[in-house]
């Protein structure tokens, strides 16, 4: 019960901070989302794309993805800060288990990325009127997802903090493992064009967590066959999350001396 309590505290302090940032936060995104979509929804067509609905794909793809480089940033601080101050190791100090500090980290960012994610959707049924069709979605599932992805960001993030040395590592980082997750990661194409183009392309896509990151969230909010089953991207994010959390924190605790 104490341990629940410190844990809830602890994520209540994160979000009272994350109050004053939200603004700025939400702007910056917003400009970029805004562009990207409107490039992609209204000027790519024009070049020769038939499918009147690709920026309605791509706009789910976006808000999906977004969470991601806003969580990176997030585990950068973390990073310089295990790199120099420790100021980690007075949470580590509580009386709670190691593993719901490090936990706790991860779902923080989670939390913050969701309550980003959100206002996006509206935002793209404006530009999207009728191309987005609010009767597709299934509410349901699109909560499901929308929290889904993101906890798997945080927990994603989290392992790349106890791979990562150094802050500068990042660059490095975006350059040989996220971009070309992401490039393959069916944020332009689904799974199934994967496979039609190539059998060992398909297999990378599977290979790909990002991938599923874009097929439920598509699943959920645009109802399509063209996407993997929503249940299979939903078991499949989990397992990257459990494996992906327990290699993160088990790492971080031989790092800083967790007993």
């Amino acid at each position: 019960m104490n341990t629940c309590r410190i844990f809830l505290q602890l994520l209540k302090r994160d979000l009272h901070i994350y109050r004053k940032e939200y603004p700025g936060k939400l702007f910056d995104i917003l400009m970029t989302f805004v562009i990207w979509v409107i490039i992609f929804g209204y000027f790519i067509p024009k070049m020769g794309n038939s499918n009147p609905e690709y920026g309605v794909f791509i706009m789910v793809g976006a808000i999906a993805s977004f969470g991601v480089f806003d969580i990176i940033g997030k585990a950068g601080i973390l990073i310089n800060d295990i790199q120099s101050d420790r100021k980690i190791s007075y949470l580590l100090l509580l009386p709670i288990s190691s593993t719901f500090v490090f936990c706790y980290q991860a779902l923080s960012w989670a939390i913050q990325s969701f309550i980003i994610a959100i206002p996006l959707y509206f935002i793209g049924k404006g530009i999207f009127w009728s191309q987005f069709n609010l009767l597709n979605i299934s509410w349901y599932q699109a909560g499901l997802a929308l929290l889904t992805v993101n906890i798997f960001f945080g927990f994603f993030a989290l392992f790349l903090v106890s791979v990562l040395t150094k802050v500068t590592d990042l660059s490095r980082i975006y350059f040989r493992f996220i971009n070309p997750l992401f490039l393959l990661g069916c944020y332009f194409f689904t799974a199934k064009v994967a496979f039609a183009v190539s059998p060992w392309v398909g297999l990378l896509t599977y290979l790909d967590p990002f991938s599923y990151v874009m097929e439920i969230s598509r699943a959920a909010l645009l109802g399509s066959d063209a996407y993997l089953p929503f249940w299979v991207s939903f078991a499949a994010l989990w397992v990257y999350i459990v494996s992906l959390g327990y290699i993160g924190i088990k790492r971080l605790k031989r790092i800083l001396d967790c007993l």
